[in-house]
């Protein structure tokens, strides 16, 4: 099958088969570069999302590559002013490219084709239709379900999971992250993005 097609489906066969062709070692650094600061053990499951990322570190991943290579800083503060609107203080921006523009691109058009024909083709039937590129994540006995997705405009991370429960539970209902995050993704993003022209 095709590196599209796998992507699209999460054929994680197809994910774990590269990292070997790749090497692990090549796979950790590019996690560092677009961020990741937590534990990456360097075993063929790694492409499978095993290791526990918090949603802003997912977030940093995946806003370098929403930026083709440019990675920033993240911030909930984007400048300070007073009452009359006198400026006090801005944030400046300050990327810095931390992965080559031609393959983050490549990697932007395959991660297309999962909302075009793979998990998060559902997303139609809510509603959406921007173009976008993403990605579903669904943990070993369902306990946790991501959406992390993009537009040109906007890069949101979705989590739903069972955070407290111990993993013995088995009443729990199985999460995936077609169905638990990426509904919540699709509402955020339509009322984020109303108004907007897509763009490309």
């Amino acid at each position: 099958i095709t590196l599209r097609h796998a992507l699209a489906h999460s054929i994680n066969t197809a994910s774990a088969r590269l990292s070997q062709e790749v090497g692990l070692h090549e796979i950790v650094n590019t996690a560092r570069a677009l961020g990741v600061e937590a534990s990456l053990p360097e075993v063929p499951s790694i492409t499978l999302g095993t290791p526990e990322l918090t949603p802003v570190e997912l977030l940093k991943i995946y806003s370098a590559i929403a930026n083709h290579g440019q990675a920033d800083e993240l911030t909930v503060l984007r400048a300070i002013t007073l009452d009359d609107g006198t400026l006090v203080a801005r944030y400046i921006s300050n990327p810095q490219w931390v992965a080559e523009p031609a393959p983050v691109d490549a990697l932007i058009d395959l991660m297309t084709s999962v909302f075009e024909e793979g998990t998060a083709s559902p997303a139609k039937a809510l509603g959406w239709n921007r173009p976008s590129a993403g990605k579903t994540g669904t943990t070993s006995l369902h306990r946790d379900s991501w959406f992390a997705g993009f537009t040109p405009r906007l890069t949101t991370v979705v989590w739903v999971g069972w955070d407290s429960v111990p993993p013995e539970t088995q009443k729990l209902p199985k999460l995936t992250g077609a169905t638990a995050a990426l509904p919540i993704w699709v509402a955020f993003m339509k009322q984020a993005h109303e108004g907007e022209t897509p763009e490309p």
